[in-house]
């Protein structure tokens, strides 16, 4: 699975939901925001989904990390969720990490337990 195939999975349960909003970002014109923005009746979350092939290594602009840490100084929830091989990494409040290594990434969950995580953030 690759991250649009993640965000997807994501998104398609959330629509047999019904109660969460959610919006799939593409903002072309402004680097460093999320790629998805939920709200529900228990709040709002913004996230930044990352995938880390097996064996490689990938980065997080500068922007985005300011994004999510000028955000979360306001009070904002976001997170990065990231999806490898072996599961989904989740970072839920500053500091956001600047390189990702999937080798090196742990406290792993299932894609099951990161869409309910998600949802209990929302409800």
């Amino acid at each position: 699975m690759n991250e649009h195939g993640f965000v997807k999975s994501v998104h398609r349960t959330l629509n047999q939901l019904g109660s969460i909003y959610y919006w799939k970002i593409a903002a072309k014109f402004q680097n460093g925001v999320p790629d998805a923005y939920y709200s529900g009746p228990g709040g709002d979350l913004w996230c930044e989904y990352k995938y880390v092939p097996s064996g490689r290594k990938i980065k997080i602009s500068a922007l985005q990390r300011l994004w999510l840490e000028g955000r979360s100084s306001e009070g904002r929830t976001c997170w990065l969720a990231v999806l490898t091989n072996r599961g989904v990494r989740l970072y839920t409040a500053p500091p956001y990490p600047e390189r990702l290594e999937d080798d090196y990434l742990d406290n792993l969950m299932t894609l099951k337990e990161f869409k309910n995580c998600l949802v209990k953030q929302l409800e």
